[in-house]
């Protein structure tokens, strides 16, 4: 048996070592994901914290913080 995973899927093959035939297969979606939110929104989220940090740091070194 092999698995392989495939971006959100997981496929299961089964083949019979004796003659490389291939017995059966399952294709199923993944319950987990390594990365929950998508490129975009993580660049969106780092874009702000660093805007806000920026921001921050500027503040401070006008002394208005």
């Amino acid at each position: 048996m092999v698995e392989v995973d495939v971006q959100k899927k997981t496929a299961t093959v089964q083949v019979d070592l004796t003659t490389g035939e291939i017995k059966g297969f399952q294709i199923e979606e993944s319950g987990e994901s390594s990365f929950p939110l998508s490129r975009g929104m993580m660049l969106l989220i780092g874009g702000s914290i660093g805007i806000v940090v920026a921001a921050l740091v500027i503040l401070k070194l006008m002394g208005m913080l």
